[in-house]
């Protein structure tokens, strides 16, 4: 498998007019790692990407991506250097480019649960690009912002997911080409989560996961009904969230924007966040055991089905009787017990996380 992608890269170098970048992860062996890195720079790739985790880190054993091997592929290899991984909110991003001496920064989970991660960094460049969008479009945006407080535009930083919601959709209904629903299906899970973390209008995840494809490609009237649906889901979990607002469930208006200064510990479940999945616990022998409960697993791979635009949502009462259920797999044997359940971790503890292994102060 090595050798069949490094003969891809040296022939997509030699036949090509233009570079060749490659990604990889990482290996378990730093040396191994750093062996890959600089044959795919002798095969001619002329900027590599490294994500910081192992094949293995995916799903709920994604874990923390490593920086210390990011910074040591940086320094074996002459061609530009870009991190993936570990990448939160748009403070991250300064924290990655010093630890490790990358040319720049990658985001694919952090930049799809909060689309708006890097705006703080490249306000300017995202106004500018804005404000050449078609008219009809820039139209849409422009009547949606202004649905919205932001007290401090210059420096605005966490927005409503509703928000943020709506803009997507926009640009949507704005493309020529049809958008596959089941991308936009997923888009949305992804911006929706910290709702859903909170266990809070998971009848939404379940009218979200039913909203149906469009056999016939072509037909782009029943595509621009099914986009409507999608619409019509954000304006109720707009009105939700503002009655939480309204009822004291949250702390803070779901139709405000948060600024830079922000406390990054109190980000509500309005607004879009990054999102890590917790690590599993592991007994004695090595051996893997949920911290989850039984009925969150179930959601996690419902939400993973979801996401690739699979089965519909299991019922409200699938899940009650679920309820309370702890799995642990050891080997072939899987055994349940009663458990209290786990909460997934906030941004904040997620950062504690990697702060400790990657501090500030450099």
């Amino acid at each position: 498998m090595i050798a069949y992608s490094l003969i891809e890269v040296n022939h997509l170098h030699r036949e090509l007019s233009v570079p060749i970048t490659a990604k990889f992860r990482v290996y378990d062996s730093l040396e191994k790692t750093l062996d890959y890195a600089r044959m795919l720079e002798r095969a001619g790739a002329q900027i590599l990407t490294v994500h910081g985790r192992t094949r293995d880190q995916k799903g709920q054993l994604t874990g923390l991506a490593d920086w210390d091997k990011i910074r040591a592929v940086k320094s074996a290899v002459k061609v530009p250097v870009l991190a993936n991984g570990n990448i939160l909110t748009y403070k991250d991003v300064k924290r990655c480019l010093e630890y490790t001496g990358v040319e720049g920064i990658m985001s694919a989970e952090g930049n799809l649960y909060n689309p708006a991660v890097f705006e703080p960094l490249n306000r300017d460049m995202a106004n500018q690009y804005r404000a050449q969008l078609p008219v009809e479009l820039l139209d849409m945006l422009n009547t949606i912002d202004v649905r919205y407080t932001d007290h401090q535009h210059n420096r605005a930083a966490y927005y409503p997911i509703t928000q943020l919601s709506f803009q997507y959709l926009s640009i949507v209904r704005s493309l020529k080409t049809q958008t596959a629903l089941s991308a936009v299906k997923a888009h949305l899970f992804k911006m929706w989560k910290p709702v859903f973390n909170a266990n809070v209008h998971l009848d939404l995840r379940d009218d979200l996961s039913r909203i149906s494809g469009v056999l016939a490609s072509d037909d782009r009237e029943k595509w621009k009904e099914a986009v409507g649906k999608f619409e019509d889901l954000t304006k109720v979990l707009a009105e939700r969230l503002q009655q939480d607002y309204r009822d004291g469930k949250l702390d803070m208006d779901s139709m405000t924007v948060l600024d830079e200064d922000h406390d990054t510990s109190r980000i509500p479940y309005s607004h879009a966040q990054s999102y890590l999945r917790p690590l599993p616990a592991s007994d004695t022998n090595g051996a893997v055991i949920s911290t989850l409960s039984k009925r969150d697993l179930g959601e996690l791979q419902k939400e993973d089905l979801a996401l690739d635009g699979g089965a519909d949502a299991t019922s409200a009462a699938k899940r009650s009787k679920m309820d309370g259920e702890e799995i642990s797999t050891n080997g072939n044997a899987t055994t349940t017990t009663a458990t209290t359940k786990v909460l997934q971790p906030t941004v904040l503890q997620v950062q504690q996380r990697f702060t400790a292994v990657y501090p500030t102060d450099l």
